[in-house]
């Protein structure tokens, strides 16, 4: 699923967490499902380019691991509702 967003900047790890808390508490559903499959896609780019480079700094409020663990819990969460 993609998600076509009214803006042309790339979205980033923290703002799609925003959005899907936004989109869970007024229970759209699908929604949350597309912006956790865009997180895990990002989440998944970022640590291979973190892996790659072999660095450990970053821009994000959290760690990288709480991406992965965050996609999953929503995706499964909008499922369970579904």
């Amino acid at each position: 699923m993609n998600v076509h967003h009214p803006y042309k900047e790339p979205l980033d790890l923290d703002t799609i967490v925003n959005l899907m808390q936004i989109n869970y508490a007024v229970e759209n559903w699908e929604m949350v499902l597309s912006l956790s499959d865009e997180l895990m896609t990002l989440a998944k780019k970022i640590h291979k380019e973190l892996v790659e480079t072999g660095t450990t700094t970053h821009s994000f409020k959290d760690h990288i691991v709480y991406y992965f663990g965050y996609s999953h819990l929503m995706n499964g969460l909008s499922y369970d509702e579904l």
